[in-house]
C-alpha cells in the first residue's frame, strides 16, 4: 500500500499533473508555481530517502537487505537533488520580479543544499547556502530579523559545524539574535538555537558557556512542552554529551537516566535508537564506576534487543 508521500511524487501523481498542465502555459506565473511543486517534490524524495537509509541501518546485520536500502536510499536523493535543481533554475530564469519569487529562490537553495549534503556532495550544498545566505541578506536587509534568514544561517551552520565550529557559532548566534527579536525569549525556536550554540561550543572546548545555553534550550522546552517530550529528551542528551566531554561523569549519568525515563512516555520503546545509544553509554559511565550489575542489566534490558 502506497503511503501519501509515494503518492504524490510517483510517476503520473499530483506533482507531475501539475508540471504537465503548468508546461505549456504562456502565464508568467507558471514557472513560479512550477518551481513551488518541484520544491515539494524534492522535499519528499528526500524525506522518503532518509526513511530508507535509517532503515538500511537497522538492517544492518542483513547485508543484502541493508545494501538495497541504502542504494534505495541514494536514488531518492538524486531525485531530489535533480528537483531542486531545477526549481532554482526556473527561480532564476524567470521574468517576474516579484518577492514571492524571489523568496522562493532563497527557500529552494536552502533545500537544495540539504539533498546536497545527503549525497556526500558537502562542498556544494554549502555553496548553494551560501548563495541563499547572500540573497537573503539582499532581499531583507543585513541587519533585518526574519525567519527566512534564520534558515539560511542555521542550514549553514548546520553544514560547517563538523569542520569549523567557530564559523557554525557565529551563524547560530546570529540566528539566536534574530529568533528572540520575532520570536521572544521563550519560544521553543529559541531553544533549537541556543542547543545549536550550545553544540558548537562544547565543540570549542567552551564547556561552562555550553553548559549554560543548554539548559536554558532545556528549561524553556520544559515549560513550553512539559516534561515528556522528544525535544526535552534531546536536551538531555545533548547535556549528557557534554558533561561526559568534560569529566563530569555522574552529570551525565543522571541525564541519561532522565532520557530513559522519559523514553516510554513519548512512545520510545526498548529498541529505539536513540534508546539504545542513551542506555549504552549510561552502561560504559557506570561501569567505570566498576557497577558491572547495573551495566550488566541495562544491556540486557535496552542494547540486546531489536532495533527499531
Amino acid at each position: 500500500m502506497q503511503t501519501e508521500q509515494e503518492e504524490l511524487v510517483q510517476e503520473g501523481g499530483l506533482l507531475d499533473s501539475v508540471r504537465a498542465s503548468l508546461s505549456d502555459s504562456s502565464d508568467p506565473r507558471a514557472p513560479w508555481v512550477l518551481a513551488l511543486a518541484l520544491r515539494r517534490k524534492g522535499t519528499v524524495h528526500r524525506d522518503m530517502g532518509a526513511v530508507h537509509r535509517d532503515m538500511g541501518v537497522v538492517s544492518r546485520d542483513c547485508d543484502i537487505g541493508s545494501t538495497l536500502l541504502q542504494c534505495l536510499a541514494l536514488r531518492r536523493y538524486s531525485e531530489s537533488t535533480a528537483s531542486l535543481l531545477e526549481a532554482v533554475d526556473l527561480c532564476a530564469s524567470c521574468s517576474l520580479d516579484t518577492d514571492e519569487l524571489k523568496v522562493e529562490r532563497i527557500l529552494c537553495l536552502c533545500e537544495l543544499s540539504g539533498s546536497l549534503d545527503y549525497m556526500g556532495n558537502m562542498e556544494q550544498g554549502i555553496s548553494a547556502t551560501e548563495q541563499a545566505v547572500s540573497l537573503a541578506r539582499s532581499f531583507y536587509g543585513a541587519k533585518t530579523s526574519n525567519m527566512v534568514t534564520v534558515l539560511c544561517l542555521t542550514t549553514l551552520g548546520d553544514h560547517v559545524k563538523n569542520r569549523d565550529h567557530t564559523n557554525a557559532l557565529a551563524l547560530y548566534m546570529e540566528a539566536l539574535s534574530m529568533r528572540k527579536e520575532v520570536l521572544g525569549l521563550r519560544h521553543t525556536k529559541v531553544a533549537m538555537s541556543l542547543q545549536q550554540c550550545g553544540m558548537s561550543l562544547r565543540g570549542l572546548q567552551r564547556y561552562d558557556e555550553a553548559e549554560e545555553m543548554l539548559n536554558q534550550s532545556l528549561a524553556i522546552r520544559v515549560d513550553a512542552l512539559g516534561e515528556y517530550h522528544p525535544l526535552v529528551a534531546n536536551s538531555q542528551r545533548q547535556l549528557a554529551d557534554l558533561y561526559r566531554a568534560c569529566g563530569k561523569n555522574e552529570q551525565s549519568q543522571q541525564c541519561l537516566r532522565r532520557l530513559l525515563s522519559i523514553a516510554p512516555q513519548i512512545g520510545w520503546g526498548p529498541g529505539h535508537k536513540k534508546v539504545q545509544a542513551a542506555a549504552r553509554d549510561l552502561a560504559d559511565l557506570v561501569r567505570k564506576d566498576e557497577d558491572e550489575n547495573e551495566a550488566a542489566a541495562l544491556e540486557a534490558k535496552y542494547v540486546n534487543v531489536m532495533s527499531s
